[in-house]
């Protein structure tokens, strides 16, 4: 019941304090803002032009560094180190402020663990989506690139913002910073979300290029980063924190706030690293997917690789290796909360000295690191021998967690033990189920990249809640007890997993001993047979011991070979000196040019001051104008409506039926998808349905929103801000959307997918984005505007995630539909939206009613029910298209003329009733007919737009109208569209009248009826009359001017269907973006005659463009028949 309990259980964990924090309030700690300088927001500007200006010139050239002859150089696993390094000191640098943080925004222990751990939720779905996103089975490098460097730049601007947010909460009362601790934790789990998207990728990445005998080196040294994260983050803490302070106490929310900051920067390095080292295109591997050679460490001993082991061998080491991971991290994230905690409160220590001891612990993994890479390197001992002899020193080593008396100095000396051992039996475990991964499999390394880490995320995620709950209230010994549990189901774990390498081995010398035929005799099974032929002649080829003298002159020569070509390799570091010089050179050229040309964004950027002036800013959007000036929180119910259980299982239920298609699907094809034929009349109902569900969305929050944002403190500008904010995020996504499903090379399966999964996780945003609006009906109304702000933060994450199969969903439908059935499914579009607009206030009156019961209601809680029936009508668009759309792309319509210059078997009639077509016309002019219908869409848009939210206000605030009545009343409005469109459609149909006719006259019809949006005394009735003209006229010639660009585009060109429906939408959104806003502002304070010049003006600019284009086909049409008199004969 979680809408239920939401408020309840906001005020029990905040006081869920034990008996070790019960002394730390709110209280107790400064209150002293530091905030950010200009200087601080410039060098993050000089940080993003540098990146930009380079992938402008990689664009062109390459990569900067980037090298793409050889897979695995040495600046590549450089980037790949510094990306976990920068990982890890992120969260190190968390550790040491949130127990403070947290209590200073009225939260207890318990929730400083989940501040940090939480993000670690998103991060799964993170991962699970980067898989979907880049495929190990259809690797596209350049899409893993972009995708690892765009998702990471989108956190830093989501922790920047968090930044922003925290930095600006510091003098704001205890009920408000307890809501903004939850933006927080919502801002967290967005930009976790972008820094997990390219994880799977970048792993399978690396798998591809680094030769599997150099693994466990690697991983080993990625540990090594890892713990040098968590060395430098304590270190980097205590140095801001010097900075910040200087010498006096500064409020903990103001001290995170330049904390995160320092994170943008570290993350900003890492992207640029990156950016300069990652290959758009994929080098060939330097060596053959081959098992590694034995390793002989001593005389008689001989030790294989894993991916010597047989199949299903491997496949359990790699899920030993997944389970491993999540015992090992959440031993190791213990240590790291648990130990700042114990420093602090239990022994006295600050915060700086805490964070800087902790260095000490990580710096003992570095030392356990070389040593383990010096003793394997030197053959000293087998990688398993050190694999299975850490976990018992660590076994061994949590015992002093226990408080025998030792105080702080046993602590550390356990934390330096488990850690220690944990950085390198990570490395050797992450180095194993690499290598025992096999592509194509299900134990592949892209699925255990994915399970490894949504399991270790699991691990960090409960770690610290677990582990500072059980210290608060079990004290240290429980503590130590659970570490105790959890080394031993890891060491347990790494045994089962050496024994197996060492029962190969003795396989192995005992096959070198001469037992051959004891081998050979176990090879009886035909699948294993080619295997088993290999490993005996890798038994034969790979001698150990007494038999080394025994080696082929080629053999020796192979081995002095390898040995020059390594003393070779360290004279490329001068090469590469030299190179870097140069291309820095040219770099910071390129840089110097792109600064030139933003000094006017950076005079505009150093106007906004966007930190110091966010309060100050959220006051002054509280503008009323004389028409809402009356209109006050205080004039509305605070009555709430919770959520039902039946409500939440109704939902659920939606779920598992899409759950269980997409498992029949996946066997089989999904139930009504035609794999035959391309348009089927299912696949375009199902587009219909789609365009009908995004607008009665739109449709169905108009009515309420005006109520809802005055009842949250805010004015009808900010209403109109809250209908249209999510469209900034819609045009991002469109974007990012054409780049994840290209046209040119279009990919059905994964068209599909992105168009089903997307819009699921959308809806899970929008039922999130219901549960916070109803449990904010009894909070105060600081708390009430900030929640304000965390709805626009929500909807511009659904909106951008919803946006993502838009491209693709059009490009698809392009590729589906022929031609000459294009217009006649986009008029049908246009009715389609018409209707979504016609029943969304329907919609919102029947669930006004059904929640009202009679009774009023506060507009957040009956806001909340709205946005609940949009999640519903999500889920049914969404089992629609999977039923639907076919994974596999069926036989496409026959091309039209559209690929000809000249086509042969066309006959052009002189009949006035027969105009020509515009794919017709030559390119230029097809070119300049999309151009114009990508500008018709955004001021016919904007005109719509501005009568949707302005008729609702104005029926209400001038006219007195109820929100339901108005509601229905605009129901009329948009039944209009209907009509027209079934008229024309017949007219057109019949041939009655041409399809440019048509066009231009509803263009006309509508610039007369905007005439009656004037105030003449007609009141209501002219306002309704004025909507209707505009509004039904809008529904024809929309679906013509869409119709016409589709057909007049042309594949491989600049004005591909792609380009046009990319730049259609994002002008769309820009013009609904707009509209709300302005049409709200213009009425408030210039009444409906200023509003109705406005629309005047748009209606005109529109009807010149239609006119531009429709003479285009008038002119081929009259000379078509010009050449037909003159020839005397018909062409």
């Amino acid at each position: 019941m979680v809408q239920q309990k939401l408020t309840v259980f906001a005020h029990l964990v905040a006081d869920f304090t034990g008996p070790l924090t019960k002394d730390m309030t709110a209280e107790s700690f400064s209150d002293r803002l530091v905030p950010f300088t200009l200087t601080t927001w410039l060098f993050l500007l000089f940080l993003c032009l540098i990146f930009f200006a380079h992938e402008t010139y990689a664009a062109r050239v390459k990569p900067l560094l980037a090298n793409e002859e050889k897979s695995s150089t040495v600046l590549f696993q450089s980037s790949l180190l510094f990306y976990w390094f920068y990982g890890y000191v992120n969260e190190a640098m968390l550790m040491p402020v949130t127990l403070d943080f947290a209590a200073s925004m009225g939260q207890s222990a318990t929730m400083s663990g989940f501040f940090i751990s939480c993000s670690l939720v998103a991060s799964i779905l993170g991962v699970v989506m980067g898989k979907r996103v880049v495929n190990e089975e259809f690797w596209d490098q350049q899409l893993a690139r972009a995708l690892i460097l765009w998702s990471n730049l989108l956190a830093s601007l989501f922790m920047l913002l968090e930044a922003v947010v925290s930095n600006s909460a510091v003098h704001w009362s205890l009920p408000s910073k307890r809501a903004v601790f939850w933006v927080m934790i919502l801002l967290s789990q967005v930009h976790a979300f972008g820094l997990a998207l390219p994880h799977v990728p970048l792993m399978v990445m690396w798998g591809k290029l680094t030769p599997k005998s150099e693994m466990s080196f690697w991983m080993i040294l990625t540990q090594c980063a890892r713990q040098g994260g968590l060395l430098a983050g304590p270190a980097v803490f205590a140095l801001v924190s010097v900075i910040v302070k200087q010498g006096q106490p500064v409020a903990p929310a103001s001290l995170l706030a330049w904390v995160i900051f320092a994170q943008v920067v570290f993350g900003l390095s890492s992207i640029l690293l990156n950016s300069m080292v990652i290959p758009p295109v994929l080098p060939d591997p330097d060596t053959p997917d081959a098992p590694e050679a034995p390793r002989s460490p001593g005389r008689g001993t001989c030790e294989l690789s894993v991916d010597a082991l047989e199949l299903d061998q491997r496949r359990e080491v790699v899920r030993g290796m997944v389970f491993y991971a999540f015992e090992r991290y959440f031993v190791t994230a213990s240590i790291e909360v648990s130990t700042i905690m114990l420093l602090e409160v239990s022994y006295g220590w600050s915060v700086e000295l805490s964070g800087t001891i902790f260095t000490v612990v990580s710096l003992s993994s570095l030392a356990f690191s070389g040593l383990a890479s010096a003793v394997i390197s030197r053959q000293v001992l087998t990688e398993s021998t050190v694999f299975l002899a850490c976990n018992v020193v660590a076994l061994a080593g949590v015992i002093f967690l226990f408080d025998f008396g030792t105080g702080a100095f046993g602590l550390l000396l356990a934390d330096g033990l488990v850690y220690g051992c944990a950085s390198v039996s990570n490395g050797i475990a992450e180095g194993w189920g690499s290598r025992a991964a096999k592509e194509g499999t299900d134990f592949s390394n892209e699925v255990y990249r994915t399970w490894n880490t949504s399991l270790a995320c699991a691990a960090r995620f409960l770690a610290p809640v677990v582990a500072r709950t059980i210290l608060d209230f079990g004290g240290r010994n429980l503590y130590a007890a659970l570490q105790l549990a959890m080394v031993a189901l890891s060491t347990s774990t790494v045994y089962k997993a050496v024994s197996m390498i060492w029962n190969l081995s003795r396989e192995v010398h005992s096959f070198k001993n001469g037992k051959e035929a004891s081998c050979r005799s176990t090879a009886t099974d035909h699948t294993h047979h080619t295997h088993r032929e290999a490993f005996e002649a890798r038994c034969v080829e790979f001698r150990c011991g007494d038999d080394e003298e025994r080696w082929s002159k080629d053999e020796q020569s192979a081995c002095s070979t390898f040995a020059v070509y390594g003393l070779k390799r360290l004279g490329v570091f001068r090469k590469a000196k030299l190179y870097m010089f140069h291309r820095v050179r040219r770099l910071a050229k390129a840089s110097i040019l792109a600064s030139r040309r933003v000094k006017p964004l950076i005079r505009i950027f150093r106007g906004i001051m966007v930190q110091q002036n966010l309060t100050a800013f959220s006051h002054s959007v509280d503008l009323r104008g004389p028409l809402t000036k009356d209109i006050t929180a205080e004039s509305f119910s605070e009555r709430l409506v919770p959520f039902t259980l039946t409500t939440w299982l109704c939902l659920l239920f939606l779920y598992l039926i899409f759950f269980a298609h997409e498992m029949y699907a996946a066997r089989v094809k999904p139930l009504w998808a035609n794999e035959q034929k391309a348009s089927s009349l299912m696949f375009q109902s199902s587009v219909l349905f789609y365009w009908f569900y995004w607008y009665v969305n739109e449709a169905m929050l108009l009515p309420v929103t005006l109520d809802f944002a005055v009842s949250m403190g805010q004015s009808a500008t900010m209403s109109g801000f809250f209908i249209s904010s999510s469209l900034i995020a819609l045009i991002l996504g469109l974007f990012m959307g054409k780049k994840l499903v290209p046209e040119a090379s279009f990919d059905q399966r994964r068209a599909r997918s992105l168009l089903v999964w997307s819009n699921l996780v959308a809806t899970l945003f929008m039922l999130l984005e219901a549960a916070v609006c109803n449990s904010a009906v009894h909070w105060s109304m600081p708390a009430k505007g900030v929640v304000f702000w965390v709805m626009i933060l929500i909807s511009q994450a659904h909106g951008f995630v919803g946006a993502l199969p838009y491209v693709p969903l059009m490009v698809m439908w392009g590729k589906f539909t022929p031609k000459s059935e294009m217009s006649f499914w986009m008029i049908l579009t246009q009715c389609v939206r018409q209707s979504g607009l016609l029943v969304g206030p329907a919609i919102f009156a029947l669930v006004s009613v059904l929640v009202k019961g009679g009774s009023p209601i506060a507009p957040p809680s009956l806001m909340a029910w709205v946005v609940l029936a949009q999640a519903v009508l999500g889920l049914a668009s969404v089992l629609l298209n999977a039923l639907v759309i076919p994974q596999q792309m069926p036989p496409l319509p026959d091309a039209d003329a559209d690929d000809a210059e000249e086509p042969e078997d066309v006959t052009l009639s002189n009949d006035p009733k027969t105009e020509r077509s515009v794919e017709e016309l030559e390119l230029p002019q097809r070119q300049e007919v999309v151009q114009g219908m990508i500008f018709y869409a955004f001021e016919r848009q904007l005109v719509t737009a501005s009568i949707e939210v302005s008729t609702i206000m104005l029926l209400e605030v001038s006219y007195g109208w109820s929100v339901e009545l108005s509601g229905i009343v605009f129901t009329v409005v948009s039944f209009t569209g209907l009509a027209f469109a079934g008229l024309s459609t017949w007219m057109i149909s019949h041939q009655v009248c041409q399809e440019s006719t048509v066009f231009f006259a509803c263009n006309a019809i509508a610039l007369v009826g905007v005439i009656f949006l004037f105030d003449f005394g007609t009141g209501a009735f002219g306002l309704l009359l004025a909507d209707g003209l505009v509004y039904g006229c809008a529904s024809v010639s929309n679906g013509i001017a869409e119709g016409w660009a589709s057909r007049a585009a042309k594949e491989g060109s600049d004005f591909s269907i792609e380009v046009y429906r990319t730049w259609n939408m994002s002008l769309a959104c820009a013009a609904r973006f707009m509209a709300p806003m302005v049409a709200r502002t213009v009425l408030d304070f210039g009444g409906r005659n200023l509003y109705a010049a406005l629309q005047l003006v748009m209606v005109a600019l529109s009807t010149s463009t239609v006119y531009k284009v429709v003479s285009m086909t008038w002119d081929l049409s009259h000379e078509v028949t010009q050449n037909g008199k003159e020839s005397g004969k018909e062409v």
